[in-house]
């Protein structure tokens, strides 16, 4: 019985010997948000009746474009303690937003008829937030 107990103390001995703890640190990788201001007389009309802005930004480059993700704010049009994220449909309005190397472009039209969309009439606080990501 000893026998028995003695082999068992020093096989948990050793495997408790063996064991290692591995700290393992994943690296953050904070995004990036870019603030800007889209004045009523910045919107250019586009010759299918919408209207156009056109941000550009060497941050964003062929790997943010590749990589990471681009998420685009606009302030509420009626609440502007609140944020909404694009594209939106409010009222008639359609947001939306394309994202080329060294640029976005940010369009606003009329969700019934394109050729009578309005231009914006007031300002618009965008939030650009730019998350890297890292490939699997």
């Amino acid at each position: 019985m000893k026998r028995i107990l003695l082999l068992l103390i020093a096989t948990a001995t050793l495997g408790l010997a063996s064991c290692k703890k591995d700290t393992i640190v994943q690296e953050v990788y904070p995004g990036t948000t870019y603030y800007l201001n889209i004045q009523p007389s910045d919107w250019v009309r586009n010759p299918n009746g919408s209207y156009s802005f056109q941000w550009n930004k060497n941050a964003i480059t062929s790997d943010v474009l590749e990589m990471d993700a681009i998420v685009v704010y606009f302030s509420h049009p009626v609440n502007s303690d609140t944020d909404i994220a694009l594209p939106y449909t409010f009222n008639d309005e359609i947001a939306s937003y394309q994202v080329g190397i060294g640029k976005i472009t940010f369009d606003m039209q009329s969700k019934s008829n394109i050729a009578t969309t309005p231009r914006p009439t007031e300002k618009i606080l965008v939030k650009v937030v730019v998350i890297p990501s890292v490939p699997e």
